[in-house]
């Protein structure tokens, strides 16, 4: 069994929010409807929707490269709150996957983001909040919030040494071009 799959079936309705649940959804509704089976794969469904993949990883950093490595996502991908390595970094630059950066790169410990904040074009970052974890100095500890991605912008401007407001924009096309916004 692959280790990126839906492990659960779902019915999941496509650009028809909210989500109604399953047993709510009758025939006369208008809803474009896929159900996701047991065992499909991330890439599978990413593909017969044309949308890119978000890859959340956690202690499976090898698993995620050798994943990544054999199966390329046709419509992107971003690498959300991982931990880098040499082999996925390079990986995510030569294939042009975007890498978002969350309130962990202002920790003390995370000396390995910021190795690797050089290497990673700009215009492949993006900023996150990964509400309502992984707070940014000052607030580490307290409950996440969107407002607070100005504190990772200011992180990578200063990790970078260009202005913040440069790292606003750019990540922010970034972002609204991943996603197609």
């Amino acid at each position: 069994t692959p280790l990126l799959s839906i492990r659960f079936e779902i019915v999941a309705p496509i650009n028809a929010p909210p989500i109604p649940k399953k047993e709510e959804i009758t025939e006369s509704d208008e809803y474009d409807i896929y159900v996701v089976k047991k065992g499909d794969s991330l890439y599978s469904i990413a593909k017969k929707f044309n949308l890119p993949v978000v890859i959340h990883t956690r202690e499976a950093t090898e698993d995620t490269y050798e994943i990544l490595k054999n199966h390329p996502a046709e419509y992107g991908t971003l690498l959300h709150c991982f931990s880098p390595t040499d082999d996925l970094v390079r990986l995510a630059i030569e294939r042009g996957y975007y890498v978002a950066f969350g309130g962990n790169i202002t920790y003390n410990r995370a000396k390995s983001f910021q190795g690797y904040m050089d290497r990673i074009p700009v215009e492949q970052i993006v900023i996150e909040t990964d509400s309502p974890y992984l707070t940014p100095v000052p607030f580490r500890g307290k409950t996440n919030y969107p407002a607070y991605v100005k504190y990772v912008a200011e992180e990578i401007a200063h990790l970078r040494g260009v202005d913040v407001a440069e790292i606003i924009d750019i990540t922010t096309r970034n972002a609204e071009e991943f996603f197609g916004i």
